[in-house]
């Protein structure tokens, strides 16, 4: 009995993790998502950045809607993880890289208007 709850209950916070949502950066979730075939949204975000900002105000209720329920975002912090930048060749904040199936999918700069986001956001068929 406690075997099938211990199960029960690793496999629903695996489905948790892999589920979606905004997430610090890490090369090891990034690896975990890339691995399980899941989309992922790498965010290079300043804090003091206005376009970030703007993005994120979009990008979040985007992630409410049932077509990127399976998005996860992970946010460089563009301040502090410049080997993360390096990565993924990132020069500037406010860029958006977007991965699917262990795929660059496409990338962006400076993209805030929400029917372009949504779009930039689609994975392709």
């Amino acid at each position: 009995m406690k075997k099938t709850v211990f199960t029960l209950a690793a496999a629903l916070f695996s489905a948790q993790v892999l589920a979606g949502g905004i997430l610090p950066y890490s090369h090891a979730k990034f690896d975990e998502l890339q691995k399980a075939g899941q989309p992922v949204l790498v965010d290079a975000h300043a804090d003091w950045c206005p376009v970030c900002r703007r993005q994120d105000a979009v990008i979040r209720p985007l992630l409410q809607e049932p077509s990127f329920k399976d998005l996860t975002v992970l946010k460089i912090d563009y301040d502090k993880q410049k080997q993360e930048l390096a990565r993924f060749r990132i020069s500037s904040q406010s860029t958006l890289v977007l991965f699917h199936r262990g795929q660059e999918v496409r990338r962006g700069v400076g993209e805030t208007r929400p029917e372009a986001l949504r779009r930039f956001l689609s994975l392709p068929r």
